[in-house]
């Protein structure tokens, strides 16, 4: 529908005259389609308004003496129709200014609805925290499918090939690590302990005497020669416990429009 709000305002005063409570009768009758009308009382009306003739609901917009111009046939969801002279005919303006209203407001709301639809195009992604409503009903426009179930979104970046196209899907809740199996090799070596003895001889007795010291370092002991086989060990592989790589998170609903 249509917005047909008026050229101005209608205010309080306008609307609660006691205008539904004005009467006149048809001067002479009319089709269906006329738009311009003529009443014995032209002075019960104001400028412009809504008359009611039966069932039907007629805007003017201007009138002169008797005559009413610029009809608009059947508004308020009423059907055009013919009528005969002399049928009552009622003045109701605040009835079309509260139609009107209803109007507009109709239209406020398709006006909303259909920019929501820009708001939200199809590849968008709509996250509600605890609703899970498709956004169908929620929004009243689109087509939507769950999205990004136990994921987290990532951004575009062209340079990286994990990330450089829509949709793509990777990582892992956790992971593990595993030793293979494998050697250990000691090579062929030595050991070396070279050291010395000093030995002291005291041949004195109660009266004193002459005490000897004896260096046997040219009897070291010397092991240098001493030589140990390389050996080879071997380990078998082993798996470690898995570890999580889970970031903080919070659980929201998400959905993707698709059409």
């Amino acid at each position: 529908m249509s917005a047909k709000y008026p050229g101005s305002v209608v205010t309080i005063d306008e609307l609660g005259d006691g205008a539904d409570n004005r009467e006149t009768i048809l001067d002479g009758g009319i089709s269906d389609a006329d738009t311009i009308l003529n009443i014995v009382n032209g002075d019960l009306l104001k400028s412009s308004g809504v008359l009611k003739i039966e069932d039907e609901s007629i805007f003017f917009a201007s009138r002169t003496n008797n005559t009413v111009s610029g009809c608009i046939r059947g508004v308020a969801d009423t059907t055009p129709s013919a009528h005969t002279g002399g049928r009552p005919v009622k003045y109701t303006d605040s009835f079309y200014y509260v139609t009107r209203l209803q109007e507009e407001l109709i239209a406020t709301q398709n006006l909303i609805g259909a920019n929501a639809a820009k708001i939200y195009p199809i590849g968008s992604v709509y996250i509600n925290a605890v609703n899970n409503t498709n956004p169908a009903t929620l929004l009243g426009f689109g087509t939507w499918e769950a999205f990004g179930a136990g994921r987290v979104p990532v951004g575009y970046n062209a340079s990286d090939s994990d990330f450089n196209a829509a949709g793509k899907t990777g990582g892992a809740k956790t992971h593990g690590h595993t030793v293979n199996s494998h050697s250990h090799t000691i090579n062929d070596h030595s050991h070396n302990a070279n050291h010395k003895h000093d030995l002291i001889i005291d041949a004195g007795g109660p009266r004193g005497g002459v005490s000897y010291l004896m260096d046997i370092s040219t009897n070291n002991f010397n092991t240098g020669g001493a030589s140990d086989r390389g050996t080879n060990a071997s380990a078998p592989g082993t798996d470690a416990p898995a570890l999580s790589s889970v970031q903080p998170y919070i659980t929201v609903f998400m959905w993707k429009r698709t059409a």
